[in-house]
Parts: C-alpha cells; sequence; structure tokens
C-alpha cells in the first residue's frame, strides 16, 4: 500500500469510528504528569516532583516562606486561600531553622519528601483530567474528582519537550473551589481552612499559633 492510499485508509477508518483525534498523545502525556503529580505528593518522593512543575511554579514558595517566618496575621490575611493554608502549614509543620534557608524550589522537594501533600485516606479521592483544551503551548483540563466535575481547570505548559503542571494558575483555580466549600460547609474561609488543616495533621491545630510570626 503506497503512503497516499494508507492515509486514505486511516481517515476511513477515524470517520467510522468517530474522528482521529490529533491531540490524544499530547493528552496521555498531560494526564500522565499530573498522575505523577499525584503519587509523588501521596509517597514524598521530593526530587522526582520538581520534573512535574513549570520554572514559574517556584518563586513564590519564596514570598510564602518570608511571611511564614515574620509575616503578620494581617500579611496572612491578604494572601489567597492557597497560599493562606500553605503558611498556616509551614506554621504547623516546619521550623525556622529549617525553612529559612530554602528557595522555592528547595521547599517543593522538602516539603514533598516530607509528605506534606500526603493526604490521609478520609480525604483522598480518584482523580481525571477532561475536557481538555489546547493552545499554542498550553492547555487546560478539568479536574474530576470521583467522577464528579469540578470546574477547577489545571493549566499544563509544554517546556522544551515536556509537559509541564504550571501551578500558580492551579492555586487560582483552586483559591476559588476553597471558597465555594467553606460557603456550602456554612462556615469562615479562615475556619474551613484550619479545619482541612487538621485533617491533614490528624491533630488539632494551635488556632493561635498559626497567626504568629515563627520563633527566632
Amino acid at each position: 500500500m503506497n503512503r497516499i492510499a494508507a492515509v486514505a485508509v486511516l481517515c476511513v477508518v477515524c470517520a467510522f469510528v468517530g474522528g482521529c483525534d490529533p491531540r490524544a498523545g499530547d493528552k496521555e502525556e498531560i494526564r500522565q504528569v499530573f498522575a505523577d503529580f499525584e503519587s509523588y505528593n501521596q509517597h514524598g518522593n521530593g526530587k522526582a516532583i520538581l520534573d512535574v512543575f513549570t520554572e514559574g511554579s517556584y518563586p513564590v514558595y519564596e514570598t510564602l516562606i518570608k511571611v511564614a517566618l515574620d509575616g503578620s496575621r494581617e500579611e496572612v490575611r491578604k494572601l489567597g486561600a492557597s497560599h493562606r493554608l500553605e503558611v498556616f502549614r509551614m506554621r504547623a509543620r516546619g521550623k525556622r531553622a529549617e525553612l529559612e534557608k530554602l528557595n522555592g524550589k528547595q521547599y517543593t522537594e522538602f516539603a514533598t519528601s516530607r509528605r506534606w501533600y500526603s493526604m490521609p485516606a478520609e480525604l483522598y479521592v480518584e482523580s481525571s483530567l477532561e475536557r481538555f483544551r489546547f493552545k499554542e503551548v498550553e492547555a487546560t483540563a478539568e479536574l474530576v474528582n470521583d467522577g464528579e466535575r469540578t470546574r477547577v481547570r489545571i493549566r499544563f505548559v509544554r517546556e522544551g519537550d515536556r509537559w509541564k503542571l504550571d501551578e500558580p494558575a492551579a492555586t487560582l483555580e483552586w483559591d476559588k473551589e476553597l471558597a465555594a466549600e467553606a460557603r456550602r460547609e456554612g462556615v469562615p474561609l479562615d475556619e474551613y481552612l484550619l479545619e482541612w488543616l487538621e485533617l491533614e495533621l490528624g491533630r488539632e491545630v494551635d488556632r493561635e499559633r498559626v497567626w504568629k510570626a515563627m520563633g527566632k
């Protein structure tokens, strides 16, 4: 079969089965990136997770470390929900001597390796990505948890020859979802974030300590 005939046959087959998806390979790779992201978080693989994120995902952690170390209550309250939770997490789980020497990328490896993002059984959900949208070297996909659509769209960027997860963009989406969950629960957002942190830790959180700068 010559090349033209082969292409013609392929097109017929694609039409019969509902159309060939020119982005099928990209979707498969992105789904694998997201699966790796979840697995590395759950199992504390800090080194490997650095290959998942875009380079632009790390600098924000340097700002958050500064806030966690020395920020006032007012500074913490100015943060978005996800970043506020991260500062609470740093103050509840970390030590000043550990955090103050880390840059953003080092913090990502450190916190992941300490399994700060490993979910207990009651919080863990089966996640998947659907409803992809592509634009040049960018893509977004809707997060589906336990078969339910979330309206949260995760952004991925192609850096070099690989798709990577854009965490700052995902954080903005999570901020909206955290606020919506707090409203559904009928509790203030800060209370919802602290309850979430307590579920992560499996213990009560010192509600005053997480609002205060870390000790010298």
